[in-house]
């Protein structure tokens, strides 16, 4: 008899632990999760990041965004991350009500807090924590709540970040095509070098033009120095394209480009208009063992540093640029061999050239 009323108030207590548990995930199965509304991202026109070791502040200037109040420019992919995480706040999951923001990363020593204004009113403030172990979601605090819920995206990808970190690196760029003359400057000598024309294909009899497979592709570009000789038109893409799209790995703060030594190496670039010219001046390093090179350039008004890699590429030197004899290269008739140039003496003027010279060759004048 004993057992069996055991039995019955196991039974009994098993009954009513279900029945909590099948309530308690069913109030839990209705709670709704807050819905943060959608914010247009081209609404929004300023971003305020703190407790990433420095307060940081974005302004929409234009089509693009600087760091205020020093002005620099915002790398264009990294305004645009910070936009997509600002826009859409989806939240996943409620994830904790006990107030253990430690756990979370959301603690005040190691969250971060993003507010976002639109015409001078906030529109966004949250607080964002570590990335969930999927990397595909973050634990976030909303403003004025004080639980931690589990939002869609990696947050910290897009917010953990310096002002070094969001300073557009891109400071060099032109169209290749667009460039018509180059001029290479090294220890002294200068060698310039000319885009010639594209040859007109030779009419066969009758005044027809020759048919080819070839003949919707257009014939390679040739290059010739200022004194006829024909250049490698491999070495001569092969510097434009380095030099066309640049990035430094970051900046020389505190330094103007008019604190720096003479030039090691320095490119000149003229494009088919005389208002498209470019510049780019490499420097020698200040330590020995630096793994980058001062570097200023055209389109940064401060200087910047160029990976050693991509210097290297770079400072090629001047005998590179210009066919060996004896070496094949379709070109133009070619003139007797010549040397490079030396470079002018700053603020000397150039030799004139006698007019005949400077009449066949428009692209040889200073």
């Amino acid at each position: 008899m004993k057992v069996k009323r055991e039995i019955v108030i196991l039974v009994a207590l098993i009954g009513l632990l279900s029945a909590y548990l099948l309530q308690r995930n069913t109030d839990r199965s209705r709670y709704r999760l807050p819905e943060p509304p959608e914010i247009k991202r081209t609404d929004i026109d300023r971003i305020e990041i703190t407790g990433t070791g420095e307060a940081i502040t974005l302004e929409r200037k234009g089509d693009g965004w600087i760091i205020v109040p020093q002005g620099f420019p915002v790398e264009a992919e990294a305004a645009a991350r910070m936009l997509d995480a600002l826009q859409t706040v989806r939240l996943s999951a409620l994830v904790s009500e006990a107030g253990d923001y430690q756990r979370y990363e959301l603690d005040p020593k190691q969250a971060i807090r993003v507010k976002a204004q639109a015409g001078g009113k906030e529109v966004r403030n949250l607080e964002v924590g570590k990335t969930a172990s999927s990397f595909r979601h973050t634990f976030v605090k909303l403003d004025g709540d004080d639980r931690v819920y589990q939002a869609e995206g990696n947050f910290q990808a897009s917010f953990k970040k310096t002002v070094a970190d969001l300073r557009d690196k891109l400071v060099l760029a032109f169209d290749q095509a667009d460039i018509n003359n180059l001029t290479v400057t090294q220890q002294g000598r200068s060698l310039s070098l000319n885009r010639l024309p594209a040859p007109a294909a030779e009419a066969g009899e009758g005044g027809e033009q020759p048919q080819s497979a070839d003949q919707d592709q257009a014939p390679p570009d040739q290059w010739q120095s200022a004194d006829g000789r024909p250049a490698e038109r491999a070495k001569v893409n092969e510097l434009l394209a380095n030099l066309s799209h640049l990035r430094c790995s970051g900046y020389l703060d505190g330094k103007t480009k008019d604190g720096l030594q003479e030039a090691i190496y320095r490119v000149e670039l003229k494009g088919a208009q005389d208002s498209r010219n470019y510049r780019l001046e490499l420097f020698s390093k200040a330590e020995p063992n630096a793994t980058a090179q001062p570097a200023i350039s055209s389109a940064s008004d401060q200087p910047f540093l160029v990976p050693d890699w991509k210097a290297k590429d770079i400072m090629q030197p001047l005998d590179a640029f210009l066919v060996r004899q004896g070496q094949d290269e379709a070109a133009p008739e070619q003139a007797p061999a010549a040397t490079a140039e030396p470079a002018p003496a700053a603020g000397s003027k150039p030799a004139e050239k006698p007019a005949a010279e400077t009449a066949s060759n428009p692209a040889s004048r200073p």
